[in-house]
């Protein structure tokens, strides 16, 4: 069996990483969990996904500028597809509803969700 080094995350050696995070201790900051994932839409401007079997889940991130990192990414990958759009989940939104979080909510943000493809949706 490989040695990892306590660095490694998933295997991935020398700052390499396979899209999963390691896990951090808890340094007293509430946990602002956030979903990415997108998928190729029925019909522009819907959000309701061609085939929801499809889906792209980027990953989950403990704050949203991780998230909006990773979203960004994902979805200037697909700019070229109209149809494609990526989504920024806020899981702790939807985890504790009346917690008063400091999360920022750009634009298109409504009910914990952001969109985009391969710019932030304006709504």
């Amino acid at each position: 069996m490989a040695d990892r080094s306590e660095g490694d995350v998933g295997g991935a050696r020398d700052g390499q990483h396979d899209g999963r995070r390691e896990h951090r201790k808890h340094d007293g900051k509430p946990q602002l969990l956030h979903l990415v994932f997108g998928g190729a839409l029925e019909t522009i401007g819907s959000t309701r996904f061609a085939d929801p079997g499809a889906l792209d889940i980027v990953g989950i991130y403990p704050d949203y500028k991780s998230a909006y990192d990773a979203w960004k990414e994902a979805a200037q990958k697909t700019v070229d597809d109209a149809h494609m759009r990526y989504f920024i989940v806020h899981l702790h939104r939807l985890l504790d509803p009346t917690s008063d979080d400091r999360s920022p909510s750009g634009p298109g943000v409504e009910a914990g969700v952001q969109e985009g493809g391969g710019k932030p949706a304006h709504k």
